[in-house]
């Protein structure tokens, strides 16, 4: 019997399961990165949606902040956004501020800072619009074998308010029910929409009205044929676009009333400066007899802001009466504005400010009617807003790049020719009516 050496011959088990434990390693590394980058992907989406809807409430509360930057109704609509998406305990940062130590950070910008120029942002600085940015540092898991304990994530959006498509607003928030009344006879075009949120009536013979969208919350009665297009009935009511101009302080720019700013009557060329005219004894605050009255302001080339506690009239007649104003704010604390046929209005918004796009404003407890009448070549550039109140539009024609009207009740009388524009050009924040809706921008 031979026995034989297996000394060239060794067991190669041993190696095996240590190859094995090996790749079981390596798998497993594989597998944490795997779990932790998918946890970390879905926490960025995470981050970002909840960026856009922060981003998104901010800018809706934008006009409610009177042109103040670094607003708390801003800051707070964020904060209950993050609080919404799930996200709480963050510590809030404002202005581009350090942040502090913290797990979240919430960031809220008004305007945008955070990439430090307007050639890395064309929204650096406009107040228009609202920036978040998130920070939040989040654990890992599997890869805390391999040192990697956390994962620091980022994120950032802008945000501004939504135009409205209309320019023609009838009892918004559908508060008191108003009317939009089409006399036989009345002609409205408008390169704008109509939102009625009251009920609509139409006297047909030859009542004209034309507009890009046109919607009815309430009745309609005796729809003619000249509707371009037709109404839709059972719209859904629609939010005040002005609403934040009831929150405007007009106190500093009042004064008390006396012998040389009350009754004004103008039977001639005259110019009057801003501030509060007032009437008194059944008289109107300004009277416009003859001649051409100017709003203006000589000092710096602004017609500013005029307050009034009664009647702006503008008569008709052989004297061929006229108002001219250019970057006026008409607010009628009391009384309103009567046009007779005939006259010319020129009167234009200011583009700039707080009052940009606001050519006539009054409170909610404002119920007069303010009457639009006056000559063909006559130009009402700006919103004209009695939330409270009634418009009666007779006028011969506008010539105006763009009006909105916004009351409680609108008749457009027989014999009315009314255009209205809607090219908000000179405007750098478009139109004045804001819809409770945001867009994002970045």
């Amino acid at each position: 019997m031979h026995c034989f050496s297996a000394k060239g011959s060794r067991s190669e088990s041993g190696q095996a399961i240590v190859l094995t434990a090996c790749c079981l390693v390596v798998a497993c590394g594989f597998l944490g990165l795997a779990v932790d980058v998918g946890a970390i992907r879905a926490t960025q989406r995470h981050l970002q949606s909840t960026a856009d809807a922060a981003a998104l409430a901010g800018a809706i509360e934008i006009d409610y902040c009177e042109g103040i930057s670094d607003c708390s109704r801003i800051t707070t609509a964020a904060q209950d956004a993050l609080a919404e998406n799930g996200m709480t305990g963050s510590a809030l940062v404002t202005q581009c501020g350090t942040p502090p130590v913290s797990t979240l950070i919430v960031v809220v910008n008004n305007g945008p800072c955070a990439l430090g120029s307007s050639s890395a942002d064309p929204n650096y600085g406009n107040a228009n619009y609202v920036e978040t940015e998130l920070a939040e540092t989040v654990p890992t898991y599997f890869l805390r074998l391999f040192g990697m304990e956390s994962v620091h994530l980022t994120a950032r959006s802008e945000a501004t308010v939504g135009n409205m498509p209309f320019c023609i607003f009838v009892s918004p928030d559908g508060a008191n029910q108003g009317t939009l009344d089409v006399e036989s006879g009345g002609q409205v075009t408008a390169s704008c929409g109509i939102a009625d949120d009251g009920s609509f009536t139409d006297k047909g013979n030859g009542s004209h009205v034309s507009s890009t969208v046109f919607d009815v919350s309430g009745s309609m009665t005796g729809a003619g044929n000249q509707l371009t297009p037709s109404p839709q009935s059972n719209s859904t009511v629609l939010p005040d676009p002005l609403k934040y101009l009831q929150t405007a302080d007009y106190e500093p720019m009042e004064s008390s009333c006396t012998s040389a700013n009350t009754n004004i009557l103008v039977t001639s060329s005259e110019t009057l400066l801003p501030g509060t005219y007032c009437g008194s004894g059944g008289h109107a605050a300004i009277e416009v007899a003859s001649g051409t009255l100017t709003l203006s302001d000589n000092n710096n080339s602004s017609g500013g802001m005029y307050v009034l506690e009664g009647n702006i009239q503008v008569d008709t007649g052989a004297g061929n009466p006229a108002m001219t104003g250019s970057d006026v704010t008409l607010y009628f604390e009391s009384g309103s504005f009567t046009g007779f046929s005939g006259n010319n209005v020129d009167l234009v918004a200011p583009t700039t400010g707080l009052y940009a796009g606001i050519l006539i404003d009054a409170p909610q407890s404002n119920t007069a009617t303010l009457t639009m009448d006056s000559g063909s070549q006559s130009t009402w550039q700006g919103a004209v807003y009695l939330p409270g109140g009634s418009i009666d539009e007779n006028a011969g024609g506008n010539l105006a790049a763009y009006t909105i009207i916004v009351a409680n009740t609108v008749m457009i009388d027989h014999g009315s020719k009314f255009t209205i524009g809607a090219d908000y050009s000179s405007l750098a924040n478009g139109s004045p009516a804001k819809g409770e809706t945001g867009v994002l921008a970045e």
